[in-house]
């Protein structure tokens, strides 16, 4: 009985970061017969890395920290993407638009943070849906990831879909075909795996962020937030996780230099978080593990001056 009342009081209550001892005792699974790897794991951990990089170019982060960041950003997402959906639904919307991520951004994000957060997603989605760059980079993108990275270009359809695209060109004018030249030049003679990557860089180059714009859309797709996902609608979500992460590593790495460390542990996350009123408003449920508790002293407990005076003559 006193588990489940345990249990059910910590029902409303958030834990980032585990139990130490469960994973250190948790047996390793054997891998499959004939040498096969298993299902990779998806974190954020090397676009979080990229982050603290911008904000600390001399701080390090320790595996526990950046654990403890890559469950703040997926709790993050959830808020966010899950107020969004509601927002759809409310409004009749079967499309999940930029808009409704920026509400759920101004709704669920407290003082000064929705203002930024909101400047950095529009500052993203204007880069990204504006200019002969990003038609040039939309229609790159569909003519190599669906034609040329499957394999090569050896049937009818495919020859028609790429001649397609390069029929656009006199429609867009010398701009669009300049820009769209440049970029074809990175996908054409290269192996598979490197147009992958290029593919990568290509659509990051259309909005200048970190954080995995097509990972977040992919989530909001399988999520079941709403009937459809616009285009813009990840690039905002990740304008805003970005910046919000930026703000946590920057505080945290604050905390590090005075603490005369040179690795972000969970503690100085902590600190980072309890001293700041609007990220400790934001977590006010949210328990970090290993990150201790804020000094503090009651006033009841101190001596008053002159006493403490008399005291120590």
């Amino acid at each position: 009985e006193a588990a489940e009342a345990a249990e059910g009081s910590s029902a409303n209550h958030t834990c980032f970061g585990g139990t130490r001892m469960d994973s250190a005792k948790a047996p390793k699974k054997a891998g499959k017969a004939g040498g096969k790897k298993g299902k990779r794991t998806e974190t954020y951990s090397s676009y979080i890395y990229k982050v603290l990089k911008q904000v600390h170019p001399d701080t390090g982060i320790s595996e526990h920290g950046m654990s403890i960041m890559n469950l703040f950003i997926n709790d993050l997402f959830g808020r966010l993407a899950g107020e969004a959906g509601k927002l759809a639904i409310y409004s009749k919307k079967a499309t999940l638009s930029p808009r409704e991520v920026q509400t759920s951004a101004r709704l669920m994000l407290p003082g000064e943070l929705a203002p930024h957060a909101i400047s950095q997603g529009t500052k993203a989605v204007t880069k990204f849906v504006a200019g002969p760059h990003a038609q040039a980079t939309v229609a790159v993108h569909h003519t190599f990831c669906s034609a040329f990275l499957p394999g090569t270009l050896a049937t009818q359809q495919q020859r028609r879909r790429v001649s397609a695209h390069l029929w656009m060109l006199n429609a867009q004018g010398p701009e669009f075909t300049r820009v769209f030249k440049e970029l074809i030049a990175d996908f054409v003679g290269v192996e598979r795996g490197q147009r992958l990557r290029n593919a990568r860089e290509l659509v990051r180059s259309g909005h200048g962020l970190q954080f995995p714009v097509s990972r977040i859309g992919r989530y909001l797709q399988k999520g079941g937030y709403a009937t459809r996902v616009s285009a813009g609608a990840p690039v905002y979500l990740a304008a805003v996780l970005e910046y919000v992460c930026a703000e946590v590593l920057e505080l945290a790495g604050n905390a590090a230099r005075d603490n005369k460390k040179a690795r972000i542990i969970p503690r100085h996350i902590q600190l980072a978080v309890r001293s700041d009123e609007e990220l400790n408003q934001l977590l006010s449920g949210v328990t970090i593990f290993s990150g201790g508790v804020l000094p503090n002293i009651h006033g009841v407990l101190l001596l008053p001056q002159e006493k403490l005076g008399e005291h120590d003559t």
